[in-house]
């Protein structure tokens, strides 16, 4: 009898991902926001078209801005201002300011000026008179 040669599999490379022809969906959903300027909040439905106006995407942008909403929600980067999930207005959320950062040297010396301090202020207790 003769063997049958299993067929080999064959091992397929994959192309290199090809890098898209626009930017991070984050950042056109941000952009759609500020330039829609809207008082309220921009609408999901807003962001989407103003981002198929302005970029060159693919079919799935609804899915695509509906998932990152989402996500930018969840990270803090986008505050919905009414509605739940992916319904509702959207604003850019505010940037806390950093604030200023002191060295640690000063730190110190700012601990032990105020241990100091507190040694000085406790009274010293005088030693009761002894009765005779």
């Amino acid at each position: 009898m003769s063997e049958v040669a299993s067929p080999k599999k064959i091992a397929k490379k994959s192309a290199p991902k090809k890098p898209a022809d626009h930017a991070p969906y984050k950042a056109m959903i941000v952009d759609a926001i500020n330039s829609l300027k809207e008082r309220k909040g921009s609408s999901r439905q807003a962001i989407a078209k103003h981002v198929k106006a302005n970029n060159k995407v693919g079919e799935n942008v609804d899915s695509q801005v509906k998932i990152n909403l989402k996500r930018m929600v969840v990270a803090g980067e986008l505050v919905q201002v009414k509605g739940v999930g992916a319904s509702g207005s959207f604003r850019v959320a505010a940037k806390p300011k950093a604030a200023k950062k002191k060295s640690p040297a000063a730190t110190v010396k700012k601990v032990k000026k105020e241990s100091k301090e507190v040694k000085k202020s406790t009274p010293k207790k005088k030693a009761a008179p002894t009765k005779r």
